[in-house]
């Protein structure tokens, strides 16, 4: 916003001193006329008018007091107009503030956007001196075509911006959670969205952000960290007030700090759509629709009849449901270029085993015709026009819209081991899953998908050290899951149940473990969940009679991290998917501090 704020006074010629802490803003400002300060307090020493347009109170308070702040150029006479969304207290200190050495604050928190604060069409809130507005009218009149005078007391312009901002998280929460809703309908998401923009549900922001959560356009317009604040500072105000907690606005400040902890924070709040659980329209339409012809070809090769094949999820592949009949194929598309058919017999066979032990896992796809029992799991490979198909079919499991309980679902996970160590299974390569990592990082097709040289040399110096110091512990190795962590153990009426095993590898059991709480231990996601499943996982370890090893365990996460960074370049998130881009380059951040 105070980039756009700059082109757009720079256009209509008004002499401009900007300070920006990103070298790179400065080096744009500066190519647009604006004179560039080292700091904020030369910005004062130069100019009597400021317009601080920061994120948020941290930053407000080192613009104004830091060491090298306005206060300490400030004169009598100078007007400071604060422009981020800030809780009104924090306005009154720095009006209060400012006013002892002769300064008036404006309250001015800013709505628009940074297109319409380019072209001087933003509106501003304003609560300040009469006098200030009078004699500043030219300036207002070229940043805002809408000015709304709220009172001469700065804080209720602040006011007046979180109840708007805690109206739109509301709107926008219940928009995502809605257009959720109607994908797991099986209904059109933009033929819903289209209807309800007609009718009584629409609301702007609702419309504006989910045609772009459809369109997978996550790039950040508003940074979901924006509405994040903005409704926690609103729920904050209404304490200080000593006015009742709107509750509307309490779940929807609650749903976005879970989109924040779910590593969403730096996309665009659209991805309150992610959050809710719905998914992006593919890029590859026609491809989807090819899988669904071939899942139903299939059905009927097997004598399931009638079948209406549906989407249940996009995910590194395709799981699609196959009513009336209460089964689930999962269709390989996104890992079918690395992932040799000898990988999918192996699952099948792991899962086959943990079936007959009773574990706690989901289970193949039998079917009962005549009397008598059919194996329909496959894997297939199926020849649609042309194209083969893989496939496996698995039986539906009643599926419950919570979350697994964390310390069952460890429980469930260690349970699912002891089956494993006792299993008849085909021999396995040990440690499989680093041997898929550097087939993954010897493909030149990796680098297509945007991966940096730089960041792949890395992650194989990591991956080849990583090895190293796992063989030196010696541990014991058995079959195991491979991918456990919280997208693939559901919640049933009958406990926890792990399912997609198609990441199947033998290695130690720490490996699961580590699957469990990487994501937790490096970018900060669902540290609670993960935290108590691997207590309940350890416990259950401890229980039957094997001791797990923290050093194994620690290693393993290193792993594990390389082994998501290898497959993220694989399924294309350097360049399409926001959330898995921001997902790789925290997971890159933390490896580049292990080196």
């Amino acid at each position: 916003m105070g980039f756009a704020l700059l082109q757009r006074l720079r256009s209509e010629g008004w002499p401009v001193v900007v300070h920006d802490i990103d070298p790179q803003r400065c080096k744009a400002a500066k190519a647009l006329g604006a004179t560039v300060a080292r700091h904020a307090a030369e910005v004062a020493q130069h100019c009597r008018q400021t317009l601080v347009v920061v994120v948020d109170a941290a930053q407000t308070a080192e613009v104004l007091w830091g060491d090298h702040g306005l206060h300490t150029q400030a004169r009598p006479g100078d007007v400071v107009w604060l422009c981020p969304t800030l809780g009104p207290q924090d306005v009154e200190d720095a009006a209060a503030r400012l006013a002892a050495l002769g300064v008036t604050v404006m309250d001015a928190p800013m709505s628009g956007g940074p297109l319409r604060a380019q072209q001087g069409e933003m509106s501003l809130m304003l609560a300040g001196p009469p006098f200030v507005l009078q004699a500043h009218e030219a300036l207002l009149s070229t940043l805002a075509r809408q000015r709304f005078v709220i009172s001469d007391k700065a804080g209720d312009a602040a006011r007046t911006k979180l109840l708007n901002n805690l109206l739109a998280a509301i709107n926008l929460a219940g928009a995502a959670e809605v257009l959720a809703l109607a994908q797991q309908w099986g209904l059109n998401a933009r033929q819903t969205l289209s209807v309800i923009e007609a009718s009584s549900g629409q609301s702007w922001i609702g419309s504006d952000r989910l045609r772009r959560a459809l369109d997978n356009d996550f790039a950040p317009r508003a940074h979901t960290t924006l509405l994040a604040k903005d409704s926690r500072l609103a729920l904050e105000a209404c304490a200080l007030a000593g006015s009742p907690t709107p509750g509307l606005g309490q779940m929807a400040a609650q749903r976005f700090a879970q989109a924040c902890e779910q590593g969403l924070g730096a996309l665009d709040d659209a991805s309150l759509f992610l959050q809710a659980g719905g998914q992006p329209e593919p890029a590859a339409a026609q491809d989807e629709a090819a899988a669904l012809r071939a899942c139903t070809e299939l059905a009927a090769h097997l004598g399931l009849g009638g079948v209406q094949a549906q989407v249940l999820g996009r995910f590194s592949n395709l799981a699609v449901g196959l009513p009336p009949h209460g089964m689930v194929a999962r269709v390989a598309t996104g890992t079918a270029r690395w992932r040799a058919a000898e990988q999918a017999q192996h699952e099948m066979a792991v899962a086959q085993a943990l079936a007959h032990a009773g574990a706690p896992a989901v289970r193949p796809a039998v079917s009962a015709i005549a009397g008598a029992h059919r194996h329909l799991a496959g894997p297939h490979a199926w020849v649609s026009q042309g194209r083969t198909w893989h496939i496996s079919l698995w039986q539906r499991a009643e599926v419950l819209t919570a979350q697994p309980e964390p310390i069952a679902a460890g429980q469930a996970l260690a349970a699912c081991h002891a089956a494993l160590a006792q299993a008849s299974l085909p021999l396995r390569a040990d440690w499989g899953m680093f041997e898929e990592v550097h087939r993954l990082l010897d493909d030149p097709y990796l680098l297509h998908q945007g991966a940096a040289p730089d960041d792949v040399a890395l992650v194989r110096h990591l991956t080849q050290a990583c090895q190293q110091r796992l063989h030196a512990l010696c541990p014991a190795l058995q079959a195991l899951h491979g991918d456990a962590h919280l997208n693939n153990v559901w919640a049933t009426p009958q406990g926890p149940l792990w399912g997609d095993w198609e990441d199947t590898i033998h290695g130690p059991v720490e490996w699961d473990a580590a699957c469990l709480v990487a994501g937790a231990r490096v970018l900060g996601t669902e540290v609670a969940w993960s935290e108590a499943a691997l207590q309940g996982w350890w416990q259950a370890r401890e229980a039957q009679g094997v001791a797990p090893s923290a050093a194994l365990l620690d290693e393993c996460v290193l792993g594990r991290t390389l082994f998501v960074t290898a497959w993220l370049w694989a399924l294309g998130a350097a360049q399409a998917n926001p959330e898995r881009q921001a997902r790789l380059a925290g997971r890159l951040a933390w490896l580049r501090a292990q080196a």
